[in-house]
């Protein structure tokens, strides 16, 4: 089989010992970018496990990740100093789901917002701020 023949090829095991029903976890070598990602043959010969980076499940800084694809929002209006211990926008995908402070370009507030909400909004030229679109009540003292 062809298929079995390139998975034989990128893993790091020994081949005498490497079966396609084979359970266990082992280190492959992607063919892409040169990663090790730890998979069973099984799951390799099935198609249900890949390199994380190339199958969209890890970001790559340089080219997938949010500062690389939305570097001008990020500069712009992401909010550094609250999503320092939370999370890097090298390190996120922009279809990730996780809630990021952002600064509003308008009102110059800080909001808390998920990022894939964001990117679809920044996309459509849209004003993401709940606070300048009143989801959030803004207490005043006098």
């Amino acid at each position: 089989m062809q298929y079995s023949e390139k998975l034989y090829k990128e893993a790091i095991y020994d081949k005498d010992y490497l079966s396609v029903e084979m359970q266990a976890t082992i280190s492959w070598k992607c063919e892409d970018c040169g990663d090790i990602f730890i998979a069973s043959p099984f799951a390799r010969f099935h198609k249900q496990a890949s390199c994380p980076y190339y199958s969209g499940k890890i970001a790559i800084p340089e080219k997938t990740s949010l500062k690389a694809l939305y570097t001008e929002l990020i500069d712009r209006e992401w909010k550094f100093q609250n999503n320092t211990l939370r999370m890097n926008p090298r390190y996120e995908l922009p279809a990730s789901k996780k809630r990021a402070w952002w600064i509003c370009p308008i009102c110059n507030k800080t909001y808390i917002y998920p990022i894939n909400r964001r990117i679809k909004d920044y996309l459509r030229n849209r004003n993401s701020c709940t606070i300048c679109k009143g989801r959030v009540r803004v207490k005043y003292r006098n």
